[in-house]
């Protein structure tokens, strides 16, 4: 790496220039830089909820490069994002292509110098409901799918007057010097750099009518998409994305979290890269931004995509979206020195990210920040001791007598009144049954060592025996799993499974009003029937901790089975804590 571009990339025999900063990295995997082509990253504000064309409005104005999502992401290989307006409005603000550096002091520093401009449309649930549940104040229009395929025709119809418009105004301008100007419009401008092709549009899309009308309409006011967003019912229509031109940027298993959400597969990308279409992973999260090389992963499992192909999708092909594949999305000489180093292969679970290079400087270094975590934990505890060193005492240590102690809750739990004792789990107690065996497996018990050939014999609902030398019960039904690896059943600590139903807003118990609601039982409200519980089970998750989300006290975090008829049935322990939403203190995602 010289100049901020990658001069060089070879095997054992590339030359290194005499003077050179020399990185020994044996053992260890070096990447492109990570692009994510939908964020929300640093920056203030997303929507804005006056209006229902926004395009004058632009991202590059509320960039903010303390935001702690940018050394989050960065730390898990993320070089370059492309912030997006919200979907707030059919046609949304300017888009900001942005380089992760981390630390500078100005948010035009964070700016990917050059890379080509984009706006945000959306289409489906967010700009049609933006204010359909208020109950008092003004609804802005539109309400309604036609209503938001009217605006974005209405737009570029007064776009298109407005274009021509302009270019009359250079025909005389040549011989007339008196000639007036049309009144400028900041809102027609960023569409007519759409119809001149200077500007990009990413289209927030769900199902797969919309796709296809968004299409329809571009070919007929005369400009393309360039990406559609989350696209999840791509794969319906991958043969008319690919034929219009236009790219797919789409989760990598998301389902179920709305309606327009509930015909998603994780098939998807795949499909349409089989059917032509430059398809990206993206993120629409600062959390899942941490981890896209594992998010493209799932498609080599989901869709048979290769190694090569599962990495573009995180790489070169967002690159190409964004039509920056000129200076990144893949390790070539003269390329944007924007490099990433893993401890193992970036698409294994395992991987994690030692070292990130923007432009050549270096970014992130996981044995720095580690010391400097270390250093500032120390730090800590030393101020806390000398806190409490220096501090008078007040009162002193209550002193166990062998008295009866006084309960320490509030008056009106401790007398009884508001929430109710917790009572024992009721469906989760030992029970015969059938007996089932599972032989030739390999056995991860998590807290002992690896069985290989291994048995497991179940009786009923509960681990009869396991190990290389079980013996299988006579009548018991034995299942074969040569090759298969068995795992103890995956726990998820905190989730809304079951209180959410996927798409249906009568179904959803996630958030109740108030502030304070510690006394809410939340497993009464588990939906035992949820159409998200055997996705969930599909993928090997067979205990969820279900927590609330309204308010600073949430209620109780119920612990469920995610098998039973009832939430009784299912409940595993009533009550684990109680949920606290602790405010936020940086923006993302």
């Amino acid at each position: 790496m010289r100049d901020a571009k990658i001069a060089a990339v070879g095997g054992p025999d590339t030359n290194v220039p005499a003077g050179a900063e020399v990185v020994d990295v044996t053992g260890r995997f070096v990447s492109p830089g990570i692009i994510d082509a939908h964020s929300h990253i640093a920056n203030d504000s997303i929507n804005e909820g006056g209006t229902t064309v926004s395009s004058m409005t632009g991202m590059h104005d509320v960039l903010d490069p303390t935001d702690l999502s940018i050394y989050r992401d960065l730390a898990g290989g993320l070089t370059t994002a492309n912030i997006l307006h919200g979907s707030a409005n059919p046609i949304g603000g300017k888009n900001a292509v942005i380089k992760l550096r981390w630390g500078v002091k100005r948010a035009s520093d964070l700016v990917f110098e050059g890379a080509m401009p984009g706006i945000k449309f959306a289409l489906g649930e967010n700009p049609k409901d933006l204010r359909q549940g208020q109950l008092t104040g003004p609804r802005r229009y539109p309400l309604t799918r036609q209503g938001v395929e009217y605006v974005i025709r209405d737009a570029f119809t007064r776009a298109r007057a407005y274009q021509k418009a302009w270019k009359d105004y250079e025909k005389p301008k040549a011989t007339s010097p008196d000639a007036l100007p049309p009144r400028r419009d900041l809102q027609l401008e960023a569409l007519v750099e759409i119809l001149d092709g200077r500007r990009l549009v990413h289209a927030h899309t769900y199902r797969a009518d919309e796709i296809l009308m968004l299409i329809r309409l571009a070919e007929e006011m005369g400009f393309k998409i360039a990406t559609f967003q989350h696209v999840l019912e791509g794969y319906k229509v991958a043969k008319e994305i690919a034929a219009h031109g236009a790219g797919a940027s789409t989760f990598s298993d998301w389902w179920g979290y709305k309606i327009e959400a509930d015909d998603a597969i994780p098939h998807n990308a795949a499909i349409m890269v089989r059917k032509g279409v430059l398809v990206s992973i993206n993120s629409d999260s600062a959390e899942h931004a941490r981890r896209l090389n594992t998010e493209a992963a799932k498609s080599i499992k989901w869709g048979g995509l290769t190694e090569d192909e599962a990495f573009a999708l995180v790489t070169i092909n967002p690159a190409k979206q964004l039509r920056i594949d000129n200076r990144v999305g893949s390790l070539e000489a003269g390329k944007d020195a924007d490099v990433a180093v893993w401890t193992h292969h970036p698409l294994s679970s395992y991987a994690i990210v030692d070292r990130v290079y923007i432009d050549g400087t270096q970014y992130y270094d996981r044995k720095n920040e580690d010391r400097r975590l270390s250093e500032l934990k120390k730090e800590k505890m030393e101020l806390l001791a000398a806190e409490r060193g220096s501090r008078p005492t007040t009162t002193s240590p209550q002193q166990d007598n062998g008295d009866e102690k006084t309960s320490s809750a509030p008056p009106a739990f401790a007398a009884g009144v508001g929430n109710p004792p917790t009572p024992a789990a009721t469906g989760r107690q030992a029970a015969s049954g059938p007996v089932l065996a599972i032989v030739n497996a390999t056995i991860h018990p998590v807290t002992s060592a690896t069985i290989e050939r291994g048995t497991i014999v179940i009786r009923g609902n509960r681990i009869e025996a396991f190990g290389a030398n079980a013996q299988v019960p006579q009548g018991a039904k034995t299942i074969d799993a040569a090759g298969g690896q068995v795992y103890p059943g995956f726990i998820n600590a905190r989730t809304t499974l079951g209180i959410g139903e996927p798409g249906v807003r009568g179904y959803d118990d996630i958030n109740e009003m108030h502030d304070w609601n510690q006394h809410l039982r939340t497993r009464v409200a588990y939906h035992a029937e949820s159409a998200a519980i055997p996705v969930a089970r599909a993928n090997g998750i067979t205990t969820v901790g279900v927590a609330p989300g309204g308010g600073i006290m949430a209620g109780e975090l119920a612990v469920m089975n995610l098998d039973g008829w009832t939430w009784e049935e299912a409940t595993l322990r009533p009550n684990a804590g109680i949920v606290f939403n602790f405010p936020a203190l940086a923006a993302g995602g």
